[in-house]
C-alpha cells in the first residue's frame, strides 16, 4: 500500500472495446489499401476472438480498446488512449469537446491520445475541412468504402468515447501519484545513410539484414503510476517512442500491436492494475521486429515494454509534496505550414505531460527531454495529426517523412522551432 504522504488526487479508470465489424477498413499501410481490400479479417484467432462468436462491432473485449483515465485535481480532467492509428484535427476537436460536455471538464483537461497502431480503423468526420490531411492518411479517391465505412466509425466512436470517460468520472477513488523512467530499447532508427547525402529504409530487419542499424536517440520509457490509498488498485500510464508496426503491410487482422499487447500483461505483472498507453517520440523509429505477419511476433516486443513498466512502477516516486495535488494546464494553437497544432501541456507536482498532434522524430524528443527535468511524457498523435516531424539534418537527407512532411508546408527547420514553443509552453505551466 503507497505511503499516505505521497501526493494525492482522486481518480477513476474505464475501458470500452472499439473494435470494428469486418467490413471496415484498416489503415497504416499503402499495400494494404491497394493489394488487400478494404475489410479486414477480425482479430487474430477468427471468430473465436470475437465475444459473440461473430461479426458484431463494439465487442465488449478487445483487442481494440478507449482506455480513460480520470483525475479530480482542482478540477476534472480526462486523458483517453484511443487504439487507433490517427486522427484528423477536426475528429479529436470534435471529441474533445463533446468529452468535456458530457463530463463537465474545461476543454483545457481533456486529452485525447492515439496508440498509433498501423492494425486499426480510420475514424473520418462529418465534415469536410480535413481533406487534405485525410488524403495524406488514406488514397480515399479510389474507393469511397474509405470514406463511408470511416464516418460510420466516427459516429459509433464518439459516443463510445463520452461513455467510457463518464464511466471513468465516475469511479474516482483517492489515490497517490508517483513517476520513475528508464531506458526502453526495443526501437531502432529506420533511417539509415546511404552514403551519398541520402538516405534509405530499413522497414524490416529481418528481411533487410544487409543495412546496418543504430538504436533510437530517445529510449526514454515513462511511468506514471496512481495507486488506491485504500485499496488494492493501480493505474499505470506509460510512454515511449516505437512505431506499433510489428504486424506490418500484409497483416489485415485487427490488433492493439505492441503497446495493446503489452497494457494487458502489465496487468498481469501488476495485480488489480490497469493499464494505458500513449505514444512516445517515434517519427524514424521502428521496433526491432517489423512489418511481418506474424502476431506471435508482438509479443517479446510488447513483454520487453510491460517488464520495464512493472520494473519502473515498483522503483516509481512521488511527484511531488503530501496533500492534494493541483492539476495545472497551459495551453496554445500555433500554425506551421497548412496545418495547425493544438498544444497542451498538464502539469501535476513536478510530472508534465506535453501533447502534441505530431509524429516526432526521436532526436527532437531528446532535445525536448534535454531542456526539461524529469519526470516528463511527450504525448504524440495528441489532439490531431499533422503528419511527421523531421530535424533539421533529416530535410536535408530527404526520404518518405521529408516528402510528408513538406506536404504539409513544413520547412528546414520547423521541428527545431516546435521543440522551443514546446518547451517554452511547459516551462510556463507553473506547478
Amino acid at each position: 500500500m503507497p505511503d499516505t504522504t505521497w501526493p494525492t488526487v482522486r481518480a477513476g479508470f474505464a475501458r470500452l472495446g472499439i473494435t470494428p465489424d469486418r467490413d471496415t477498413p484498416l489503415i497504416g499501410y499503402a499495400f494494404r489499401y491497394e493489394q488487400l481490400g478494404t475489410g479486414n479479417e477480425g482479430p487474430a484467432g477468427g471468430d473465436a476472438a470475437w465475444p459473440d462468436g461473430g461479426d458484431a462491432a463494439w465487442p465488449d473485449g478487445g483487442p481494440l480498446y478507449a482506455r480513460c483515465l480520470a483525475l479530480d485535481a482542482g478540477g476534472l480532467a480526462v486523458l483517453i488512449s484511443l487504439d487507433l492509428a490517427t486522427l484528423e484535427p477536426g475528429v479529436a476537436r470534435r471529441l474533445r469537446r463533446a468529452v468535456a460536455e458530457r463530463v463537465g471538464a474545461e476543454l483545457d483537461r481533456v486529452m485525447v491520445c492515439c496508440t498509433h497502431t498501423h492494425s486499426g480503423p480510420y475514424p473520418i468526420g462529418p465534415a469536410e475541412e480535413d481533406d487534405a490531411i485525410r488524403e495524406d492518411a488514406v488514397k480515399r479517391e479510389k474507393d469511397d468504402a474509405w470514406t463511408t465505412r470511416g464516418r460510420a466509425f466516427f459516429d459509433q466512436l464518439l459516443p463510445r468515447v463520452c461513455t467510457c470517460a463518464a464511466m471513468a468520472a465516475g469511479k474516482l477513488t483517492p489515490m497517490t501519484v508517483s513517476a520513475q523512467q528508464g531506458a526502453l530499447g526495443i526501437g531502432y532508427v529506420r533511417r539509415v545513410a546511404d552514403g551519398r547525402g541520402g538516405v534509405s529504409f530499413c522497414w524490416n530487419p529481418q528481411e533487410q539484414d544487409h543495412m546496418p542499424l543504430v538504436p533510437s536517440v530517445d529510449p526514454t520509457c515513462t511511468a506514471v503510476v496512481l495507486r488506491q490509498v485504500n485499496g488494492p488498485r493501480s493505474i499505470i500510464l506509460f510512454n515511449a517512442g516505437a512505431h506499433p508496426v510489428v504486424l506490418g503491410k500484409t497483416s489485415n487482422i485487427i490488433s492493439g500491436d505492441w503497446p495493446g499487447a503489452a497494457c494487458a500483461m502489465i496487468e498481469q505483472l501488476c495485480p488489480a492494475s490497469r493499464a494505458m498507453f500513449t505514444l512516445g517520440p517515434c517519427g524514424d523509429i521502428h521496433p526491432w521486429i517489423a512489418t511481418q505477419e506474424d502476431e506471435a511476433n508482438v509479443r517479446p516486443v510488447a513483454a520487453a515494454a510491460a517488464g520495464l513498466v512493472a520494473s519502473l512502477s515498483h522503483a516509481a516516486r512521488p511527484v511531488g509534496e503530501s496533500g492534494a495535488l493541483d492539476l495545472k494546464t497551459a495551453s496554445k494553437t500555433v500554425r506551421f505550414g497548412r496545418v495547425e497544432l493544438d498544444l497542451l501541456v498538464w502539469r501535476l507536482g513536478r510530472l508534465r505531460i506535453i501533447a502534441a498532434p505530431v509524429e516526432l522524430f526521436s532526436q527532437l524528443g531528446a532535445e525536448l527531454r534535454r531542456r526539461l527535468d524529469p519526470p516528463l511524457l511527450i504525448a504524440t498523435e495528441t489532439n490531431g495529426r499533422s503528419g511527421y516531424w523531421p530535424t533539421r539534418s533529416a530535410f536535408d537527407e530527404g526520404g518518405y517523412e521529408v516528402e510528408i512532411a513538406r506536404r504539409y508546408g513544413l520547412e528546414p527547420g520547423d521541428g527545431e522551432k516546435l521543440v522551443e514553443v514546446l518547451s517554452d509552453l511547459a516551462a510556463g505551466c507553473e506547478g
